[in-house]
C-alpha cells in the first residue's frame, strides 16, 4: 500500500424503489459512519451491499428468496417500477475516484418471474481512454463501449437465473 491518501474502494450506493427507498443514493469517502434515528434507512442500506453479495454467491431467484422475496424487497407504493441498485467501488485494477467501476442490477417481477438486468463499466486500461460495459439480460451479455451498442460478446451465462456478478472475472478475461 502506498503512502498518501487513503484508497476508498466503495464510493457510493443508489437504491431506486427498494424496501423504504424511493430514490437514495449515499457517497462515501475515506472514513464513514452510518447513524440516524430508528426508521430512517439505516439497515435498509446495508441490505442493497448484502443483495449484491448474495446474488454474485447464489443466482438472483435464491438471492431474493434469502431476502424474503420481490415483494418484500419492492417499494410497495403505487406503480414504484422496477427496483434498480446501483454501486460504484474502485474494484478493478484500473479503477480511479475518476472513473470507478460501476454496477447496476436491475429486478423487475412479472406472470414469469423475477427478471434482471445487469450493467458493468469499468476501466480495462491504465490512463485515459473508454471504460468498457456490458449489460446483461437473460443469459446474453451484450458488449457496450462508450454508447450501447448490440454487438453481442463471447459470454453467455449458463443459466437466466445466474448472476452477471458473479462471473465478472470471466467477463473481464473476455
Amino acid at each position: 500500500m502506498s503512502a498518501g491518501k487513503p484508497r476508498t474502494p466503495l464510493r457510493s450506493i443508489q437504491a431506486k424503489n427498494y424496501r423504504s427507498f424511493v430514490d437514495v443514493e449515499v457517497e462515501f469517502g475515506s472514513f464513514s459512519v452510518l447513524a440516524g434515528p430508528n426508521g430512517s434507512g439505516k439497515s435498509n442500506l446495508l441490505s442493497v451491499l448484502q443483495l449484491v453479495r448474495d446474488t454474485a454467491r447464489t443466482d438472483i431467484p435464491t438471492a431474493v428468496d434469502q431476502h424474503g422475496g420481490y415483494e418484500q424487497l419492492h417499494r410497495a407504493t403505487g406503480d414504484a417500477g422496477p427496483i434498480e441498485l446501483t454501486i460504484k467501488a474502485e474494484v478493478t485494477e484500473n479503477a480511479s475516484s475518476g472513473a470507478p467501476d460501476e454496477y447496476i442490477l436491475t429486478l423487475d417481477k412479472d406472470d414469469a418471474g423475477i427478471r434482471r438486468t445487469e450493467d458493468f463499466q469499468y476501466k480495462r486500461t491504465a490512463g485515459r481512454g473508454r471504460r468498457l460495459g456490458f449489460a446483461l439480460e437473460g443469459v446474453d451479455a451484450v458488449k457496450v463501449q462508450g454508447n450501447r451498442s448490440n454487438k453481442t460478446s463471447s459470454l453467455t451465462l449458463t443459466d437466466a437465473a445466474s448472476s452477471g456478478l458473479g462471473t465478472f472475472a470471466r467477463i473481464n478475461a473476455h
